[in-house]
C-alpha cells in the first residue's frame, strides 16, 4: 500500500569545491539562499519516507531535477533499542571472502553480523505463481520477489489473491560460492513442499499452525540449482518463509537474491576437525535394525522435533550412527560434549568415552581424551519417543568449544562482549581480510554513565585477543585507528597502542581538552583547532579552524560536529559544511538544507562522511549526496548509523531495519 507524504525540499546554493588549496580564493564568500516551493512525492510506507528529495543550484540557475537512491534493499533486525542504543560498523572480509557488517545493541550486548551476499538466487529472485484452491488449480496471477518472507496473518499475499483457499508455486535458480552441506528451512501455515533440482527434500502437505521444517543438501560451488517451493493456505492465518544455513554459519537467513543483505556469521577457516564430512546412517528401530538412509553431513546438530531425520523414517523409535576421521594440529587433551534426547554413545579410537544409552530429556555429557594425532570418531544415538535432538561439540588445547565439523571448511567465531554495548568502532582506513591473514580489529563501547571501550583482534585461525578496557564519560569520543585506539577519558585525549613497537609505554596523553570528533584516519577536531597527532613522539600539530572559517565568511559560527573522509576533514557549523585539508586549509563549503539544521539538537552520532566525490554523508535520520546540481537523499525513521564497505549500509534502529543504499 502506498501513501503520500509531503516533504519540504530546500534549494541551497552550491559552493564550488576547488581541487587544491590554491583554488580556495575562487569561492564566493557571500552566502546566498534561495528557497523553492515544496513538492509532493509518493512514499512507500514500508521504507519510512524514503525518497526525500532535494536539489541544489548555482546562483540564478533553475531548480535541478530531483533524483533518488538508485537501488536499495533491507533486512529486519531485532532487539534494537530506539534513540541511538545500537550501532553498526564495517569490519572487512572474513575467511570466506564475504564482507562483514557488525551491529551491537544496548539491549542484548551481542554482536550480530550481516553481509552483502555474493551467492543466492540468480536474476530477480523467485517467480511466484498463485492458484485457486489447495492443489495449484486455476492460475490467478504472477509476481517476482527477492526472497520468500510472507507473514500474511489474516491478510492476502497479493491484492488479486484471496485470503484463504489458495496455493502458490515459487521457482528460482540458486548458485553458491562454496561447496558443503546447506540446510534449507521452511516456516509455514499451512502445507509446504520444497524441491532442490527436482528432488523433494521437504514434504509437509497438510494443514497446520506455523511450523518449521529443515532439510540438508550438499551443494557444489559454482553450480546452479533449481529451487521450487509449493505452498497452500486453507483457512485462518497464513505464513510462509524460506530460509537457509550456509556451511559454517549458525545464523539462518532468508534465501534471497544475490547482492542483497543477509544475516551471517563471521567465518574463519577451520584447520582441525573431521576429514571430508561425517558419514551418517539412519535406521528404523532403536537398535539399528533397518537402514533407511546414508548421507554426508557437516555437523551433528539436529533438532528432530522440527523435522524428521530422513524421508520415510518415523519421528520416534529410530537410531543413527555418524563416523569420521578426526584431524588435529596439536597433541594434547581434547574434550567432547554431547547434548541429546534420548540415548547417546561416543567412541574415540575405539574407546567408549560417553555411554548414556537411555531415554532422557535433553542432557549434556562430556568426556576427555589425550590425542597424539588423527583419531577415529563414532557417535551413536537413538530416539525412543517424545522430544528428539542430538548435538556433538568439542574443544582442544588451543581452540574454544564449538561444533565438531569438517577440517578445511569454515566455522563461526564469537566475541563475548559486555552487556549494554552502545557503539562499535572499526579501523575504517585498514579493514581486515581474514582470507589473506589480515586480522580484523574492532572496539566496543559499553556502559551507561561511565563508558568502557575494549579492543578486539580476530586472527585468521580464529584466535581472539582483547585489550582494555579503557574508561571515560558516557559520550566519550573515540576512534579505532591503524595502530591503536584514540579516546577522551574525561580529562585527556589519550592513545592506546595495539602496536607494541610504536611507543614504549603503550599509552600517551596527547591533549588535555575534549575533542568534538576523533577520526579513524588520524585527525582530531577541537572547538577551534584541527589537530594532527604524531604518535611516535606523542606531540600534535595544530591548525586554526577559526581562521579557515573566517576565510569562508562563517559569521562567527562555532563547530557543531566534524567527520573525516579518506583525505579531507569536514567541519559542520549551524548552517554550512566546510571541506578542509589535513594542513588546515579551507577548500570550500556547501550550505546545509533545513532538514539537517533541524537534526542538530540532540544528535548522537554526529556527522558521518561516506564519500568525497560526490560529497555523501549521513546526519540524523538523513543521507545526503551532492552531485553537480542534484541532491539525492534517504530518510530513515530514526537516527542512522552508517558504514562504508562494498556499498553504503545504514542501521535504522528505531525502525528495526538495516538498509543497503546504492546511488
Amino acid at each position: 500500500m502506498f501513501v503520500n507524504a509531503i516533504l519540504k525540499v530546500i534549494s541551497a546554493i552550491y559552493r564550488a569545491l576547488p581541487a587544491s588549496a590554491s583554488d580556495a580564493g575562487q569561492i564566493r564568500k557571500k552566502k546566498e539562499r534561495q528557497r523553492r516551493s515544496a513538492v509532493r512525492t509518493p512514499v512507500h510506507s514500508s521504507i519510512f519516507a524514503m525518497a526525500l528529495l532535494a536539489a541544489m543550484c548555482m546562483s540564478g540557475a533553475v531548480l535541478a531535477r530531483p533524483v533518488s537512491v538508485a537501488s536499495m534493499d533491507s533486512i529486519a533486525v531485532h532487539s534494537m533499542p530506539a534513540n541511538g542504543g545500537a550501532d553498526l560498523a564495517y569490519l572487512g572480509l572474513d575467511a570466506s571472502g564475504q564482507p562483514i557488517y557488525a551491529t551491537v545493541s544496548y539491549t542484548d550486548g551481542e554482536l550480530n553480523y550481516y553481509t552483502i551476499s555474493s551467492d543466492g538466487l540468480q536474476g530477480q529472485g523467485m517467480r511466484i505463481d498463485y492458484f485457486q484452491g489447495k492443489n495449484l488449480g486455476k492460475h490467478i496471477v504472477s509476481e517476482t520477489r527477492t526472497s520468500i518472507n510472507m507473514p500474511m496473518g489474516n491478510g492476502s499475499p497479493h491484492d488479486r489473491v484471496p485470503r484463504d483457499n489458495f496455493s502458490l508455486r515459487a521457482t528460482g535458480v540458486l548458485k553458491v560460492n562454496r561447496s558443503g552441506n546447506y540446510t534449507f528451512i521452511t516456516r509455514s501455515d499451512d502445507g509446504v513442499r520444497l524441491y532442490v533440482n527436482g528432488r523433494r527434500v521437504i514434504d509437509e502437505w497438510r494443514g497446520m499452525g506455523t511450523t518449521e521444517f529443515r532439510a540438508s543438501v550438499h551443494l557444489i560451488a559454482g553450480q546452479t540449482y533449481k529451487i521450487q517451493l509449493d505452498y497452500f493456505e486453507q483457512g485462518g492465518p497464513g505464513h510462509l518463509e524460506l530460509l537457509w544455513l550456509r556451511p559454517g554459519s549458525e545464523t539462518p537467513s532468508h534465501l534471497s537474491k544475490a547482492g542483497t543483505l543477509s544475516s551471517t556469521g563471521l567465518l574463519i577457516r577451520e584447520t582441525e576437525g573431521i576429514q571430508g564430512a561425517w558419514q551418517a546412517e539412519y535406521f528404523k528401530g532403536t537398535k539399528f535394525e533397518q537402514s533407511k538412509l546414508k548421507r554426508s553431513e557437516n555437523f551433528i546438530d539436529h533438532d528432530f522435533n522440527k523435522t524428521s531425520a530422513a524421508p520415510g523414517l518415523p519421528r520416534t523409535k529410530f537410531s543413527a550412527r555418524w563416523s569420521g576421521r578426526l584431524k588435529i594440529k596439536t597433541a594434547g587433551q581434547y574434550t567432547f560434549y554431547t547434548t541429546s534426547d534420548d540415548g547417546v554413545r561416543l567412541y574415540v579410537n575405539g574407546e567408549l568415552l560417553i555411554d548414556e544409552w537411555r531415554g532422557m530429556a535433553p542432557t549434556e555429557h562430556s568426556g576427555t581424551v589425550t590425542l597424539q594425532g588423527e583419531a577415529d570418531v563414532i557417535l551413536e544415538y537413538f530416539q525412543g519417543g517424545g522430544g528428539a535432538s542430538i548435538q556433538l561439540e568439542w574443544e582442544g588445547p588451543n581452540s574454544a568449544r564449538r561444533l565438531l565439523g569438517p577440517a578445511g571448511g569454515f566455522r563461526s567465531v564469537r566475541i563475548e562482549s559486555a552487556p549494554f554495548a552502545r557503539r562499535i568502532f572499526s579501523a575504517e582506513t585498514v579493514p581486515g581480510n581474514l582470507a589473506r591473514d589480515q586480522s580484523i580489529r574492532l572496539a566496543i563501547l559499553t556502559g551507561g554513565i561511565q563508558s568502557d571501550i575494549s579492543i578486539f583482534e580476530i586472527q585468521g585461525d580464529g584466535t581472539v585477543s582483547r585489550k582494555g578496557p579503557v574508561s571515560g564519560p558516557s559520550d566519550m569520543q573515540a576512534a579505532l585507528q591503524e595502530k591503536g585506539l584514540m579516546y577522551f577519558n574525561g580529562q585527556d585525549l589519550r592513545f592506546l597502542s595495539t602496536d607494541s613497537g610504536l611507543v614504549a609505554d603503550q599509552e600517551k596523553a596527547l591533549a588535555s581538552e575534549e575533542p568534538i570528533s576523533v577520526c579513524s584516519s588520524g585527525p582530531v577536531v577541537f572547538a577551534t583547532e584541527l589537530g594532527i597527532p604524531a604518535l611516535d613522539s606523542g606531540s600534535m600539530q595544530r591548525h586554526s579552524i577559526a581562521k579557515a572559517l573566517q576565510s569562508e565568511d562563517s559569521g562567527g559560527e562555532s563547530v557543531v560536529t566534524a567527520s573525516c573522509s579518506a583525505g579531507n576533514i569536514w567541519i559542520m557549523t549551524s548552517s554550512l559544511l566546510y571541506k578542509m585539508s589535513p594542513g588546515g586549509m579551507s577548500q570550500g563549503s556547501i550550505e546545509l538544507p533545513d532538514q539537517i539544521r533541524k537534526e542538530q539538537p540532540g544528535n548522537l552520532r554526529g556527522l558521518q562522511f561516506l564519500a568525497d566525490s560526490p560529497p555523501t554523508f549521513a546526519y540524523g535520520r538523513y543521507v545526503f549526496r551532492w552531485s553537480g546540481k542534484e541532491v539525492a537523499a534517504f530518510a530513515g525513521q530514526g537516527e542512522l548509523s552508517c558504514a562504508v564497505g562494498p556499498t553504503v549500509v545504514c542501521l535504522d534502529s528505531d525502525a528495526g531495519t538495516i538498509w543497503q543504499l546504492k546511488f
